[in-house]
């Protein structure tokens, strides 16, 4: 399942991952941008997370699945003492 959605985000404008948790989302949708980036269709790929945890957990996926280089940028804090942050892998 996962080759076939991989092709599928390859070919669509838009589409929506709608698995349960543990079924590789995350490792798809690193797998699909180095693949649009090796074919030229993208050069950087933004990932917007609105919790703290999941900036981290991203940053180390992107470095666990893939060659590419995450970074953190504009990390601060709002007016209810929570981080935003932005990723921003090469």
């Amino acid at each position: 399942y996962q080759y076939d959605d991989i092709k599928t985000l390859l070919n669509e404008t838009s589409v929506i991952l709608g698995h349960l948790m543990g079924f590789g989302k995350t490792m798809m949708s690193i797998n699909t941008a180095c693949i649009l980036k090796k074919l030229g269709k993208v050069k950087k790929c933004l990932v917007i997370c609105c919790v703290n945890d999941t900036k981290w957990n991203w940053l180390n996926e992107i470095e666990k699945h893939s060659f590419e280089k995450g970074h953190i940028l504009g990390s601060r804090i709002n007016r209810k003492g929570s981080f935003l942050s932005m990723l921003w892998p090469d």
